[in-house]
């Protein structure tokens, strides 16, 4: 197990882990099976990775680090959220370019639901529900390894 100095050392000023690696979960130890195949989908684009990854990263925040008067915490949650809606926003023409022609429509229906997941999840957030986050994590995380696949 790591020291107390490399814990400290790893922390931010505001006390939020520092943020993910390339494997999108930086820090955390993610022993949930069903998150761990959303995050093994094959897949090439390092930007459908980061939705993913920042998305699955917030209910590891809250699990892992706590959340129970852990404003901070919440804080970097939101964040994560927001950075995997932008990312979601900049690059939707592009997930939907992958996709087969016929598939198209039923991909845009897909990260549509991607978005408004990550919209109610960013709310659930502000307003530090855990059980409430908990739903709309697995809701976002779910429909964006679907547009993955």
């Amino acid at each position: 197990p790591p020291s107390a100095e490399a814990k400290t050392a790893l922390r931010g000023k505001n006390g939020a882990l520092s943020s993910p690696s390339d494997s999108g979960l930086g820090l955390f130890v993610d022993q949930d099976g069903v998150s761990l195949l959303r995050l093994a989908v094959p897949d090439t684009d390092s930007n459908a990775r980061e939705v993913q990854g920042r998305t699955e990263l917030v209910l590891l925040r809250l699990q892992q680090v706590g959340f129970s008067g852990k404003p901070q915490i919440w804080k970097a949650c939101e964040k994560d959220v927001e950075q995997a809606a932008a990312v979601l926003t900049a690059h939707s023409d592009e997930f939907v370019g992958k996709v087969a022609p016929k598939d198209q429509a039923e991909a845009k229906i897909a990260l549509a639901s991607v978005s408004k997941n990550l919209e109610g999840l960013k709310q659930t957030i502000k307003d530090q529900n855990y059980e409430a986050t908990k739903e709309s994590q697995t809701a976002a995380a779910n429909d964006m390894a679907k547009v993955r696949e």
